[in-house]
């Protein structure tokens, strides 16, 4: 017989809002991405600093920039992409981030895991 398994993450750790977009791109003479944003998702996610195993497996050179979230899994209804971008709307986090991995919370059944890294 299987034993309940208390959740690791629970509602109360899903604090920070962060907004999922894309940058539009214009076809008038303006530059490249003055077409505004495209809010994509909404949602509240727990935040934390990107782990080696993160920093590793992406190949990233500045690893200061980079930010590790927990979101629910939506089950198809939203997935995060490479080409996609998200804001944390936190003082602590005054970036955006591009996405750069997204996968299956493996510790905890029900949730994602989206690295984003920061070009500022």
């Amino acid at each position: 017989m299987k034993q309940f398994k208390v959740p690791q993450i629970s509602t109360g750790d899903l604090d920070k809002p962060v907004d999922f977009f894309v940058i539009k791109t214009s076809s008038g003479p303006e530059a490249h991405g003055s077409g505004g944003e495209e809010l994509l998702y909404h949602c509240m996610a727990d935040v934390y600093e990107s782990s080696m195993k993160d920093i590793t497996r992406n190949d990233v050179s500045s690893a200061r920039k980079m930010v590790t979230i927990k979101i629910r899994d939506t089950v198809g209804g939203y997935l995060p992409q490479n080409t996609h971008s998200f804001r944390i709307n936190h003082y602590k986090y005054p970036r955006d981030y591009q996405v750069i991995d997204v996968a299956p919370d493996t510790s905890e059944a029900g949730f994602m895991k989206v690295i984003g890294e920061s070009h500022d």
